[in-house]
C-alpha cells in the first residue's frame, strides 16, 4: 500500500467539533488533494479521524483497511 496525496486538518477548521456531531447523521465535509504528482488510474481513499490529544486513530468497526479508516473505492484521476 503506497499513499500517493493526504490531507490532515481539523473538520471544518475545528468550528464544529465531532463532540457536537450527532449520531446517526451525516456531516459533510470538503477537502482538496492535490493530484498533479499522480499518475491517472484508479485509487482508493481511505478516510479516518483521530484523537487530538493521543493523535491515535479512532476505531472503526469492522475495519478491513488495517488502519481503522474507511475505504472508499472507486476514485479515478484522468
Amino acid at each position: 500500500l503506497q499513499t500517493v496525496a493526504s490531507a490532515d486538518h481539523e473538520v471544518f477548521d475545528g468550528l464544529v467539533p465531532t463532540q457536537v456531531w450527532r449520531v446517526d447523521t451525516i456531516t459533510k465535509g470538503t477537502n482538496k488533494l492535490l493530484t498533479e504528482n499522480v499518475a491517472p488510474g484508479r485509487y482508493r481513499l481511505f478516510v479516518g479521524l483521530y484523537d487530538p490529544v493521543t493523535l491515535e486513530r479512532l476505531p472503526i468497526v469492522n475495519d478491513h483497511s488495517g488502519e481503522n479508516a474507511a475505504i472508499i473505492p472507486g476514485i479515478v484521476i484522468q
